[in-house]
């Protein structure tokens, strides 16, 4: 019996979720990044596990690209705090398929596209 079942969480007595990813990054000179990922989740369709999937599926695939900046990166950290680093990150990522579903269902629903997402980060390590 699977996990949440007894919960009342999932319609399956078992099921399987799988994720696939594969990444490149390149650093250029201590200082500038880039990164792009693939990604894929799949997985056992189950009406109340992923109920807002208009196919009841967890299937899901797209891709990440990410800029990076790390201006302190080589030593050059304020006086006060010479070991600390900053990495500034924008990203962005796209899916062709999300929840099962690459384009509208029935005119009802969403397109995968519409969770495309674009993120602004700010990392500080000490």
């Amino acid at each position: 019996m699977g996990c949440g079942q007894p919960l009342g969480n999932t319609a399956n007595a078992s099921g399987s979720l799988t994720e696939y990813k594969v990444t490149i990054d390149y650093l250029w000179d201590k200082t500038y990044g880039f990164a792009a990922q693939y990604f894929a989740t799949s997985g056992t369709s189950d009406a109340l596990a992923y109920p807002s999937s208009q196919i009841d599926s967890p299937n899901s695939a797209g891709y990440i690209l990410q800029a990076n900046y790390l201006p302190l990166n080589k030593g050059t950290g304020p006086s006060f705090w010479p070991r600390s680093n900053v990495k500034f990150s924008l990203q962005y990522v796209i899916y062709n398929r999300f929840d099962g579903s690459t384009t509208n269902i029935d005119g009802a629903g969403r397109n995968a596209k519409d969770n495309n997402t674009l993120y602004l980060e700010a990392w500080v390590m000490f």
